[in-house]
């Protein structure tokens, strides 16, 4: 669900680009003006969403989604019946929020699945598994050293060990999560 609702904000960027032009004639604007019809959304996504990766880690990836996809559908609406190039852009901005919101609950998914620092919330909530069950998997996989665990704040994070897997395993999986371990 993560998935389609990201690929469905990032398409948008896109797609409105093919409106552009009746957006142009119907709102009466300049080149300058519509233009901010693609940047503010662009702009949005690209700074919230490099500002949301702290608050990724501690605020559970289905509310990061379920917060995305109601400002990205509120903004949708909002763009739908906006009267003036002024609302669009101000619904662009919110629409932009909401994609910021689902890019960040995708990378914290991403990092979950590909081995990455991880809590066991987001394994939990990723493997669809009791909260018991993937920690008693956890404590094994700690005990044979094949994990760490690391407290952050409140919480307990875990990730892989490189002394416990072989070098060139843990770099592929570190790489492939984005990890600089």
């Amino acid at each position: 669900m993560v998935a389609a609702a990201v690929a469905i904000a990032f398409a948008d960027s896109s797609i409105v680009v093919l409106a552009l032009p009746e957006l142009y004639v119907d709102f009466d604007a300049s080149i300058v003006g519509i233009s901010w019809v693609i940047t503010s959304y662009n702009l949005v996504v690209a700074v919230l969403g490099i500002a949301l990766v702290p608050l990724s880690r501690r605020v559970p990836v289905p509310w990061l989604a379920a917060i995305g996809l109601a400002l990205f559908l509120a903004g949708s609406i909002g763009c739908g019946i906006a009267p003036d190039l002024t609302f669009l852009i101000a619904f662009r901005i919110l629409q932009g929020i909401g994609a910021a919101f689902l890019l960040s609950a995708s990378l914290r998914l991403l990092v979950a699945l590909l081995g990455g620092e991880t809590s066991v919330g987001d394994l939990v909530t990723v493997l669809e598994q009791s909260q018991p069950r993937v920690s008693r998997h956890l404590r094994l996989l700690a005990e044979a050293g094949l994990v760490e665990s690391f407290r952050e704040g409140r919480s307990i994070f875990y990730r892989w060990s490189a002394e416990g897997l072989d070098a060139g395993v843990a770099g592929s999986v570190a790489s492939v999560a984005g990890s600089d371990d």
